[in-house]
Formats: C-alpha cells, structure tokens, sequence
C-alpha cells in the first residue's frame, strides 16, 4: 500500500502540471487576442469545401517563448509523474536527471548569449508591449506559486526531484519576469536591450547556482561519502 505522502506527492504535481499547461494555454490566448501582429486565421481552399486553421506570425517572441515552456513542462512533469506512480527509484533518479541537464542546458545557452551578446531585437522592447506585458503577468504568478508548492516538498522530504521541478518552474517566472522589466525600463527611457543584457548575469546567477546544487547533491547520492 501506497504511503499517503506518496499520495499527496502525485496529487500535487498532477495539480501543478494541469495549472501549468492552463496558464501556458491562457497566456498564449491571451497573446493572441491582444496581438495585431499575431492573429489565427480561418481560410479555405479555392473551392471552399475545406477549412483550416492558420497561424500569422509577425512577432514570435512571447508564442516561441510560452510554447517552449509548455513542451518542457508537459516532458518534465510526465517523467516526475511516471516515476511517482512506479515508486521506482531509479526511476526518480532518471526523472531527477532528466529535467536537471535541461537546466543545465538552459544555464549553457545564458552563458553563449552573455559571451555574444545575443539579446531580443529592439522590436522586441517597443512595439505591442501591450500584448506582450499583460500575458506574462499571470504566467510569472502561477509560475512562482508552482516553484513555491514543490520547493515545499523539497524541504519536506529531501527528494530532489522536487527540487528539480521546482527551478523549472522558477526559471520560467524569473525570466520573463525579466523581459518584462527590461520592456518596463524602454518605457522609462532606459536602453531595453542593455537592461536585458545585464539580467542575463541574474539568471545565470540564480539558475547556475540552483542548478549546481541539485547537481553536488545527486553526486552524493551516487558517490556518498
């Protein structure tokens, strides 16, 4: 028989996951209504006897950002919830590794972007902030209130793929948290571009050292000691 923290443990991340993929839908929508530049068209062929619907793309930056999210959030949170219902431990500890390289690889892309200055275009920061700002601020709530949730049981059971999970979650809140300050700063009259260029050492602070210490401490669960 199951114990109930296992219990409550599957419920939470079930229920972390739903409100992920719900924000992440509710944003996107959101997006889209507010966009000029980005519409979903319904069109026909020439003879009208079909119907399909199509994207128009004219600024990519929130639908690429919040649609990358959501593929790593369905990957992530379905090998956590995987290896929660086989009660595995290797499975977890696959899991645990799976979402941590991600990290990782997320970490080595800020480190590229510091070395060659790669940053939004200014278009990015100046027109239709509208559409942009108002779907990120509900996005970087649940998002943070997702980390909140499994750091707690992090703290409460050591289990480090909570933890895992956790700065996957964060790391989405924190850095469109930071776009939008940038685009804030453009409002202010501070050059966009350079504010973000400077968050760029925030996240890699922040994520980089989160990261390595979920890395130190899956070392020592192979190698103890």
């Amino acid at each position: 028989m199951d114990s109930p923290n296992h219990i409550d443990n599957r419920q939470l991340v079930g229920q972390a996951f739903l409100a992920c993929l719900a924000i992440n839908v509710f944003c996107i929508v959101l997006h889209f209504i507010l966009s000029s530049r980005n519409e979903v068209l319904l069109t026909t062929n020439p003879a009208a006897t079909k119907y399909f619907l199509t994207l128009q793309l004219g600024d990519t930056i929130i639908p690429w950002s919040l649609g990358i999210v959501l593929i790593a959030d369905t990957i992530a949170f379905t090998l956590a919830l995987i290896s929660l219902y086989r009660l595995e431990g290797a499975d977890e500890f696959l899991a645990t590794n799976v979402v941590t390289g991600y990290l990782w690889l997320i970490v080595t892309l800020i480190v590229v972007s510091i070395l060659w200055g790669l940053v939004p275009a200014m278009d990015a920061f100046r027109r239709e902030l509208t559409s942009k700002i108002v779907p990120l601020i509900p996005f970087i709530v649940v998002k943070e209130w997702v980390f909140r949730r499994l750091h707690a049981i992090y703290e409460r059971t050591g289990r480090l793929m909570f933890e895992a999970l956790a700065w996957n979650n964060r790391k989405d809140g924190l850095f469109n948290g930071f776009f939008v300050i940038a685009a804030l700063a453009g409002i202010l009259g501070f050059p966009p571009r350079s504010i973000h260029y400077l968050l760029l050492f925030a996240k890699l602070s922040l994520l980089g050292s989160a990261t390595l210490k979920i890395t130190r401490q899956l070392r020592a669960s192979l190698w103890p000691h």
